[in-house]
């Protein structure tokens, strides 16, 4: 088999900044510090099959995506793309990925993937096509989410459940989830997109409410785009800016 997409990781190279009189001063740039070469992970997390959708635990130790290679759980009907979640494990940053397992309390016979972690390490987005409560075709998707007590454990999730048919874009399926929360309430971004045409697929974003549900998606547009091109899969992170 061909070997298609793999897994890799960035490293930011931090650069030091220098004033005239040759002592460190900390100036504004329109240069960013910039990422360094990407580098394979390696036989222990890739494999000749689609490893793709990386989402890694808050203390870097654990790394979670979604691949169709064999060893998941069996597809209700063929599909050689269906995917499972798998997770990659280190004792260190330091340390080398030890082989990746697959994490079945999670998973299902329909394809589950997109991993997304909270900042925290306890609560585990992600989108599947598993049957849900709205009613969808199978193989259009909903997101779903799982929880556990101790973050270091990868396999002590509970079983998932859909967050809830508000967040579909009617008719339509939700998927590449993203958490995201800087002081206020939750939020998701993530994939909206029709079941009638492929190519309408646009970054949405739901707030939680007070009562810990998230409300109806709402199209993001400054970062979607018109057909025929898909926006799946957005990630967003807090940025570090210094006090000058």
């Amino acid at each position: 088999m061909t070997k298609m997409l793999t897994l890799f990781v960035l490293v930011l190279s931090i650069a030091g900044f220098s004033d005239a009189t040759g002592e460190g001063a900390i100036k504004q740039t329109e240069t960013q510090c910039p990422w360094s070469d990407p580098v394979n992970l390696g036989p222990n997390v890739n494999s000749e099959y689609n490893d793709i959708t990386p989402g890694i635990s808050p203390d870097g130790l654990s790394i979670y995506f979604d691949s169709p290679r064999p060893g998941g759980i069996p597809p209700a009907e063929p599909n050689p793309s269906a995917e499972d979640i798998w997770v990659s494990h280190r004792a260190s940053v330091n340390d080398p990925w030890q082989p990746a397992v697959n994490v079945t309390v999670i998973n299902s016979p329909a394809h589950d993937a997109a991993p997304s972690l909270t900042p925290d390490g306890l609560t585990m987005y992600f989108h599947s096509g598993r049957a849900n409560h709205c009613g969808l075709v199978p193989r259009y998707d909903a997101i779903f989410v799982t929880h556990r007590t101790d973050p270091t454990d990868d396999f002590g999730w509970d079983t998932p459940q859909d967050v809830g048919c508000q967040l579909l874009t009617s008719p339509g399926d939700s998927s590449g989830p993203a958490f995201f929360q800087d002081g206020s309430r939750p939020t998701l971004f993530f994939a909206g997109g029709s079941v009638f045409d492929v190519t309408q697929y646009d970054i949405y974003t739901s707030t939680m409410d007070c009562d810990g549900q998230f409300c109806a998606g709402v199209l993001v547009p400054e970062l979607s785009s018109p057909a025929p091109y898909q926006d799946t899969r957005p990630t967003i992170r807090l940025a570090w800016i210094p006090t000058l």
